[in-house]
């Protein structure tokens, strides 16, 4: 089994009252491939959420 590389606990993301993220918690570990972008810029707030319905 590889190291931990990346360790998350207990992720919380709210945007007004709206709980975007609750509590999700993982490890990556060394030599896992993770789309990691995403949950980047959700944690740096770098995208805003959508406010419309997906697919519309």
């Amino acid at each position: 089994m590889g190291k931990v590389i990346i360790s998350v606990k207990d992720l919380h993301k709210k945007y007004g009252d709206f709980h975007a993220v609750k509590g999700i918690s993982f490890d990556v570990m060394e030599g896992e491939i993770f789309g990691l972008q995403v949950n980047l810029q959700l944690w740096k707030s770098l995208k805003p959420f959508a406010k419309k319905p997906v697919g519309k």
